[in-house]
């Protein structure tokens, strides 16, 4: 998937607002992961296993809207 530096996994901006966000809302820091460098993403893969749809993070902030993947699985399940 990728791996990021010092600024896209601790000096984001996005990232930083998304953790202000949920501690706001009680959610408490869990601390870094083993690998904070580590990029993930979404992904999206239909009933014969084909990948259908891919999002790679470009930085640890970078996630994409919730909305967007509910939409791809309504796609899916209408198209099956």
């Amino acid at each position: 998937m990728g791996r990021t530096g010092l600024t896209g996994a601790m000096l984001s901006p996005s990232l930083n607002w998304r953790y202000l966000k949920l501690l706001a809302k009680g959610e408490r820091f869990l601390g870094f992961e083993p690998d904070m460098f580590q990029l993930g993403g979404d992904f999206l893969v239909d009933k014969q296993g084909t990948l259908v749809f891919a999002y790679r993070m470009r930085n640890n902030g970078d996630r994409i809207g919730t909305g967007t993947l509910f939409d791809g699985l309504a796609h899916l399940a209408d198209g099956e």
